[in-house]
């Protein structure tokens, strides 16, 4: 579809003989106009020719000026078909919608105003992830501004360094800090990738001088002797599988946040948000066999009885999902659980596993107290002790990074679907003999 530019005299209604420049844009029949700052004499424009034109006589001065409009009109109508270019590569759109970027791209874009932009985008693609690590970067970056917004253009070294100064002076971790400022590089890249905004110099980098790599944190493994002391803490007894005892069986409570750490260490390092999506299908023939959220990759778990206790523990015959995070999310006309698609539903179950998440750590930190585990619990803490303890076995590398489905190893990514999952179970069940958990 066709898009035509004319520009267009207007006389000004105070200044006889005077008027400024208009641009016309018109696609799908539909006429819509800007003003540009090109301020002229009538007799200085030809509106066919559509070129400025130089009148006999005029001062040597405003020759001069009028020189200088015309490259200004000849880069900014440069600038307007780029930007239309631009629109078209990412599809139809209006006239109304071309001049609101051409505007944009002119004046400066505000910088966190685009942010939010790009979070709604990725909310409306399920990447709420991604969404949420954007939205918390831009509310800090705001509240380091007072509250007020800044063009694209503003963003330099020194104003990032302060930010980060800000941050540490308010107690925020390296890492913490990082996670910010990866955030709005990756925002601020995307905007010269969209040609949203244009670096006066290639080499311009306003992230350079600030934090973005990861600092070394405290360990986050624990021994076997850890390990067992926290499965055999005693909590309120569970009887059966009652209902009637959310303080003991429910999703927040204190005994579920014990059995997923474990089951998560039984189960070769299983990520929260893999037992959270495990599914009853997944268990079939003595294996656990599932997909891993993060990467993709196939998980094959051979079942030792200890992964057997928590899985019963929990058993409903109604819901899908082996483990309660999820059960009460269902369509309103369908009595079983299905993935729901439209991004309001999405949004709540990435909600819920967040919350769950937030729960699980609050519990785990709770848990380490009681069991007089002095390092730090967190999900991630089981994931870690199992390659730790695999390691300090003598289990090959290539063996841990099947057993955690990682896919940083590229050699084992080519072979992992055609290999002999038998020494993943054996490192597996040498691993868990050195806990001897008791029966529940």
């Amino acid at each position: 579809m066709k898009t035509t530019v004319k520009l267009k005299f207007r006389a000004s209604r105070r200044v006889p003989g005077r008027g400024v420049l208009t641009l016309l844009v018109t696609r799908r029949r539909i006429t819509r106009a800007t003003t540009t700052s090109c301020v002229l004499s009538s007799d200085e424009w030809d509106e066919n020719g559509q070129k400025i034109v130089f009148p006999a006589h005029i001062p040597s001065k405003r020759k001069r000026e009028l020189t200088a409009i015309g490259r200004k009109l000849k880069k900014d109508l440069k600038e307007f078909h780029e930007t239309a270019k631009l629109l078209e590569a990412r599809g139809d759109y209006s006239s109304l919608e071309l001049l609101k970027l051409f505007r944009e791209r002119q004046q400066g874009q505000m910088f966190c105003a685009y942010i939010f932009g790009k979070v709604q985008s990725l909310q409306q693609e399920e990447r709420f992830g991604t969404a949420h690590a954007y939205q918390y970067a831009a509310v800090s970056f705001m509240s380091f501004l007072g509250g007020k917004d800044i063009r694209m253009d503003k963003i330099n070294v020194a104003l990032m360094e302060e930010y980060e100064r800000y941050l540490l002076a308010n107690d925020k971790s390296r890492n913490t800090v990082s996670c910010y400022m990866r955030s709005l590089r990756a925002v601020y890249n995307l905007a010269i990738r969209e040609k949203i905004f244009v670096v006066k110099k290639a080499k311009d980098n306003p992230f350079s001088g600030v934090f973005t790599g990861n600092a070394k944190t405290r360990k986050r493994a624990i021994g076997g002797k850890s390990i067992a002391r926290l499965a055999e803490l005693k909590l309120p007894e569970v009887k059966g599988n009652n209902r009637e005892l959310p303080e003991v069986t429910g999703s927040n409570s204190l005994s579920f946040s014990r059995d997923l750490f474990l089951f998560s260490f039984y189960t070769q390092g299983m990520s929260f948000t893999d037992m959270v999506n495990l599914k009853n299908d997944n268990i079939k023939e003595n294996f656990i066999r599932y997909n891993r959220k993060k990467t993709g990759q196939q998980i094959n778990i051979e079942l030792e009885d200890c992964m057997k206790e928590i899985i019963k523990r929990y058993q409903d015959k109604d819901s899908e999902f082996v483990f309660p995070i999820l059960r009460d999310l269902k369509h309103s006309d369908d009595s079983s659980f299905r993935y729901m698609k439209q991004p309001k539903q999405s949004i709540e179950i990435w909600k819920k596993t967040a919350n769950a998440l937030a729960v699980y750590n609050k519990n785990l930190k709770k848990l380490a107290d009681w069991a007089g585990i002095s390092e730090h619990l967190t999900s991630y803490v089981s994931r870690h002790s199992w390659a730790t303890m695999a390691s300090q076995e003598g289990i090959p590398v290539a063996t841990i990074s099947r057993g955690l489905g990682h896919e940083s190893e590229k050699t084992t990514r080519i072979y992992i679907s055609l290999a002999d999952y038998s020494d993943v179970g054996q490192a597996n069940r040498k691993i868990l003999s050195r806990i001897s958990p008791p029966d529940i």
